[in-house]
């Protein structure tokens, strides 16, 4: 693994770490906006 300009690997480790949240968390509010967009209206 490429240490991605950090000072030691665990350093890059921690950052790839922290930014796959990240993504995870940014993926599934993407998917909650659209499922929501695509689910058809509710009769009033």
């Amino acid at each position: 693994m490429a240490r991605m300009g950090h000072d030691s690997m665990a350093a890059a480790i921690i950052y790839q770490h922290a930014t796959s949240e990240a993504d995870r968390a940014i993926a599934q509010a993407v998917s909650l906006q659209l499922a929501a967009k695509l689910a058809p209206d509710e009769p009033s």
